[in-house]
């Protein structure tokens, strides 16, 4: 027998469907926040340098927070063979 309750059951599936459509959009950026430890005997320099050669698609941010800690944001947006929204702004009247 199932032990979940029906009401448990939708508000899971309400969260994974917005989980789910937030995955779908073609502007979704995803990204990954942390602190880094500069003692871990890695300086930042050479962290953001790795993470530029593991992903030459992601854009790697730094800053710094008020008590001085690194923070490194690694963001990446889809890729697409062709640009859309080049192609959704095509206008075939003003291309003759």
């Amino acid at each position: 027998m199932n032990d979940i309750e029906p009401h448990q059951k939708r508000r899971e599936l309400k969260r994974y469907m917005a989980k789910m459509s937030e995955n779908i959009s073609q502007y979704t950026k995803h990204e990954k926040e942390y602190h880094f430890d500069e003692g871990v005997g890695v300086s930042l320099t050479e962290h953001v340098k790795d993470l530029k050669a593991r992903y030459p698609n992601g854009r790697v941010q730094t800053r710094r927070d008020r008590d001085g800690f690194a923070i490194v944001k690694l963001s990446f947006k889809p890729e697409y063979k062709y640009d859309l929204d080049e192609i959704m702004a095509y206008d075939p009247i003003k291309a003759q």
